[in-house]
This record gives structure tokens, sequence and C-alpha cells, in this order.
């Protein structure tokens, strides 16, 4: 909801002093890690990926190579990211957050499903962002890990934040008790009593030596304690703390409320806030790196762009055979496509993929943006979502456009469709107000779509 993918039901937020309806504004200035590695076109490299959200943010493709050696994914730029490793994944979409430098960085379980190696570097390179002097929202269950890198911790209980400050301001909120382990070894057995009877009992401390004397709660009991213990035999004092998950734990299972947030929202900022530098310039541009990204994605997919040439030299030759035994026989409904069913079919089959993209086509492309788990990172650059719609399907009447010039090619070349004979200008009219309806169709649907998603 803070980086503007869910719509909120109620309440105001406001990021940078930036209320949450202007959405172009806080994503130009918000980047995002999201948990699901998934957010990037496999079949691309590295490189390529972030050149086409580079675009997406209206910044140079230098910047996506800098920022691959930043995170120390230079040697692997022009490897695909299918062969890349989780924590290669992870450090990608590090870099593809810092494409505009944003000021501040949303990390959703940054770590999650990292070996330890993988994991620390990338808790170093998290707190050398920190002190580059980024904000950087967390949100962990890990709980050591927030304990390792945040300044300030918020703990959320039934979606309420209960619990917000720094981790000694949480420590004593609760008015947490202060213990003491003291360590001793070979500790005589009259000094042993002497405390026994002082304390009760001797406690030993989980996964400590058992001669430790633990729970010394109190200065005077800390003072008798050292009083009795010869110098030779003890071995430390150390002060436990409690942990951010003894708080969490505290806080979660009886309720208590720490520095509960204000009920007063920030002052929203009185002036607009600067045009953000990293916004799009024109949608064109926008067009142009969907437009890319596809050309590169097909091309990835060698065999199957062949595979489809093939596929329509075979329908060409099936209906051109097909047209020759149907010549035989006269049909009033062919006489206007000169008798020739071969004709017909050419005609039909090459309309009729323009519709069938404009049916559907906007549909399958945002669904299939879905299932790769690449729309939210689309949707968190400050492109207009009609762009974003308009870009997604680009390619594919691109290239229906390409099947539509094979198939009169092929026609125009065995000499069974007369192009000199088309009334261009009404056959355009036709069809492009035959896509427009039928794009209608699709464009609301892909709206049904981005409405569920958004809530």
């Amino acid at each position: 909801m803070l980086t503007t993918l869910v719509e909120p039901t109620r309440g105001e937020a406001y990021i940078l002093g930036i209320p949450l309806a202007r959405e172009r504004d806080i994503r130009a200035r918000i980047g995002l890690v999201t948990a699901d590695e998934r957010s990037f076109y496999w079949r691309l490299s590295g490189l390529q990926n972030l050149e086409f959200f580079a675009a997406l943010q209206g910044v140079s493709s230098q910047r996506a190579m800098e920022l691959l050696e930043e995170v120390g994914l230079g040697g692997a730029a022009r490897q695909r990211v299918s062969e890349y490793s989780t924590g290669m994944r992870k450090r990608l979409t590090i870099a593809r957050a810092l494409l505009h430098d944003p000021p501040l960085l949303f990390l959703d379980e940054p770590t999650t499903g990292l070996d330890p190696q993988a994991a620390l570097a990338l808790r170093a390179l998290i707190l050398e962002l920190a002190e580059s002097g980024k904000t950087i929202f967390l949100s962990t269950h890990v709980l050591s890990e927030a304990e390792k890198l945040c300044q300030r911790i918020g703990l959320l209980r039934r979606g309420r934040l209960v619990a917000c400050g720094t981790l000694s301001e949480l420590r004593t909120s609760l008015a947490w008790e202060q213990r003491f382990h003291i360590e001793v070894s070979g500790l005589p057995a009259e000094a042993k009593q002497t405390i026994q009877a002082h304390l009760g009992t001797l406690q030993p401390a989980p996964d400590a030596p058992p001669e430790t004397v633990f729970s010394v709660s109190t200065q005077a009991d800390l003072a008798f304690v050292l009083r009795h213990i010869p110098p030779e035999n003890l071995r430390a004092v150390v002060p436990q703390r409690p942990s951010l998950e003894d708080i969490f734990v505290r806080v979660m299972e009886k309720g208590e409320w720490v520095l509960p947030a204000s009920p007063t929202p920030p002052t929203p900022q009185t002036t607009p806030p600067e045009k953000p530098v990293s916004a799009v310039s024109s949608p064109r541009l926008a067009w142009l790196a969907f437009l890319r990204r596809d050309w590169q994605i097909e091309r990835s997919y060698r065999l199957a762009f062949l595979l489809q040439l093939a596929r329509m030299a075979f329908s060409v030759g099936v209906f051109y055979f097909l047209g020759e035994l149907v010549n035989l026989m006269q049909f009033e409904s062919l006489q206007a496509y000169g008798g020739d069913y071969f004709a017909f079919v050419l005609v039909g089959l090459a309309m009729s993929g323009y519709f069938g993209t404009a049916l559907t086509g906007v549909t399958k492309s945002i669904r299939r943006e879905q299932m790769l788990g690449t729309l939210e990172a689309v949707l968190t650059t400050p492109v207009r979502l009609e762009s974003v719609i308009f870009g997604s399907v680009l390619w594919d009447y691109l290239f229906t456009t390409f099947h539509l010039l094979l198939y009169l090619g092929a026609g125009a070349a065995l000499g069974r469709v007369h192009l000199q004979e088309i009334n261009w200008p009404a056959a355009l009219v036709v069809l492009v107000l035959s896509i427009v309806v039928y794009s209608s169709f699709g464009v609301l649907s892909a709206s049904f779509i981005m409405a569920f998603k958004r809530g």
C-alpha cells in the first residue's frame, strides 16, 4: 500500500510528505525490493532486464551497467537471469530499485531463501546503502536481522502499530528487569554455600558451565555475590538485556502497547514537490522500451520463431491445395473473391489475426506479466497505466502485421490475391474501426484485472 501497488480502503499516509493519491510522484522517489524473485524476465540477461526498467525510469542504460558493478554482478551482466542464484537475483532486485537513485527504499524480506553467506553479504550491502544517506523501510520476520540492521523498529499486531522506537527505547518502555550472568570457575565450596544461602539456589544458565551463577537481578545481590567470589575464580559478569525477540513475544502474547503511533498524520507539503528528475519524459520512450523487451524475448526463442514460420508456410500450402479442389466447384459466396477459395481464406486468416489480438492481446499480456511476477515491478515505475497497457500489446500487433504481410505476400506470389484490386482506404478504415471495437473489450478485461490487483 505504501508503494502505491494497493489502493487504501481508508485512512491516510504520506511518503516523503507526499499523499498516496499522488502515485507517480511517489513512484519516482521510491525503490521497491520484493520478496518475489520472479520479478524479472528470466530469458533476458541481467543487463537487458535493468536496461528495460531504466528506460521506464527515464535513466540511461549506462546507469544499469554501473549498478551491476556496484552490487557485484558485473561479471554476470550478460548472463540470463534464469542462471542466477537466489542471492544474485536479490542483488539484481536491489540494483533495479536503485536505478533512479531514490531517497527511500522499501525492502520486503530481502534475505528470504538465502544461504548464510549470501544473507551476510546482502546485509552488508543494505548497511552500505543506509550509510550513504538512503532511508530504508525493512519488512521482515527475521527479528535478529531487524535488530542488527534497524535504527528504529515498529511492531504490528493485528494490523495496528503497537510499538515503535529504537531498541533501547523499547527495552526501557517495557521496564524490563535487568539481570546479570556471573561466570565462575572452580568456585570454593564455602563461597558456593554462602551464595546459595543468600540467593536460595544456584541456578546454572542455559548453555553455560554448571557453576555459572544465574539470574542475579538487583545491584545488592550482584554486590553480595561478587564480594564472596575470589578474584581468581571470577570469569565474567555479563549484563543480560532482552532481545527484540523477547520484546516481540511480550507485545504479541500479552498485548502490551509500547510507544503507540501518533494518531495525528504528518503535515503534508503546502507546495507541490519539484518535478521528479527520474520521471519518464515521453510515453513514446516507454512504448519503445516495451517493444525492445518483447523483441529480445522473442529472439531468445529462436526455434519457436522458426516453427511459427513453418506453421504459416504449412497453412498456406494446405489452403492452396484445398482451394484447388474447391475451385472445381462454383460458390456464389466466393464471387467477390473472383471465385477463389484460396484468396478468401488468406484474407480471412490475415484479418482474423488482428481481431484476435485486439480482443485478447491486452488481457493475455497483463496476465502473462502477472504470472511472471513482473507486473508489480512495472507498476512501481512512474509510467502511466495506459502506456503500460498499450506497450504490453504493441509487439503483438506488429507481429500480427508481419503475419498478415506474409499471408498476403504468399497469395500475391502465387497469383491468387490481386493486391492492386483491393480498395486499400476502405480496407484500412474497416480494419481500424474493427480493432478499436475489439480492443475495447480487451482493455475492459485488463481493467478488471488491474482493479482486482490493486484492491
